[in-house]
């Protein structure tokens, strides 16, 4: 997934946004949430519902999932990247 995410070519399209003060999300909804652990790169992808505060996912273990960027944390999710489309 590592490899996959950030090798493809759609990549080029997606702008990285900086982090926001104290963690807080500065995302617009609808943005990209891409994950990895120990800071392994991207492992992992969900989409920012910014009028929720959550990031929405699918997993194995439990379906679909809405999470917050703290209880993501709290998973192991060490490295949170959110990407919007660039304009």
């Amino acid at each position: 997934m590592v490899h996959t995410v950030s090798r493809h070519p759609e990549h080029a399209n997606w702008n990285k946004l900086a982090d926001g003060p104290l963690g807080l999300v500065t995302a617009a909804d609808g943005a990209l949430c891409l994950r990895g652990r120990f800071f392994s790169g991207p492992g992992h992808i969900g989409v920012w519902l910014q009028p929720e505060g959550r990031v929405i996912h699918c997993d194995r273990s439990h379906g679909v999932c809405l999470e917050t960027v703290l209880a993501l944390r709290q998973k192991g999710w060490t490295s949170i990247m959110f990407f919007e489309p660039k304009s």
